[in-house]
């Protein structure tokens, strides 16, 4: 895997030390390792040196039989002692365009039995997410056998995003969103993260009985924020 090219764009500038630049880098190794600090460091750039202002088109993951690659822009950060520097290259993502997902999940009594656990998102090692908006659908089965008595909790396990209580599992509200009584909003900050690679999930809570039946969907938007 190498860096097969980079180039230095400066149309129209006065001087040497215009900025900012157009850098153009093709290279042969993944986004991930692109974007590793330190993966420049050793690069003679034609002569120029990598600056803060630069704006890089990247190709990553080219290959140089199929004349094919994916492309990302990014822009460096250097950071480190003067005679020690290290250049990181950061991929840009528009402000304007959130990484915006969704989930429809239906939860039964089977699927949540003696304390199993629902994903509603599936984490990654150090994924975080923020929990931008919440719903419970009409339609389900009313939870009920067993004597059953559980909530039922939306968390990462540590904070509790909503909760669905044992009266409204029995009887099925019908279409809720986040923030009315029937799917309360939490006391504490509702954007506030997940914790890092914990999955968002749906959780029996409190009571002393599983039901033996019943179903509930639940549909999420959500932000992947690391």
């Amino acid at each position: 895997m190498a860096i097969l090219d980079i180039q230095v764009h400066r149309a129209g500038e006065i001087g040497s030390n215009a900025r900012p630049r157009r850098v153009t880098l093709l290279v042969t190794d993944s986004l991930a390792t692109a974007t590793s600090a330190g993966y420049l460091n050793n690069v003679n750039v034609g002569g120029y040196i990598i600056a803060p202002t630069d704006v890089i088109d990247l190709i990553y993951d080219y290959n140089e039989g199929t004349g094919v690659g994916s492309l990302a822009v990014v822009t460096p950060t250097i950071s480190g002692a003067t005679d020690a520097k290290t250049i990181t290259l950061n991929e840009w993502q528009n402000p304007a365009s959130a990484n915006l997902s969704t989930f429809d999940v239906t939860a039964t009594s089977a699927t949540l039995a003696s304390a199993a656990q629902v994903a509603l998102i599936t984490a990654q090692t150090g994924d975080q997410f923020k929990l931008r908006n919440l719903f419970i659908n009409a339609g389900g089965v009313n939870f009920a056998g067993g004597g059953g008595d559980r909530l039922l909790d939306i968390t990462d396990g540590t904070s509790v995003y909503a909760q669905v209580s044992a009266a409204n599992l029995q009887a099925l509200p019908g279409n809720r969103a986040w923030g009315s009584v029937d799917l309360a909003f939490p006391a504490f900050a509702m954007n506030t993260s997940t914790v890092a690679g914990q999955n968002l999930r749906a959780v029996y809570s409190g009571g002393s009985a599983d039901y033996t039946s019943g179903s509930i969907t639940i549909t999420g938007v959500y932000e992947k924020v690391a």
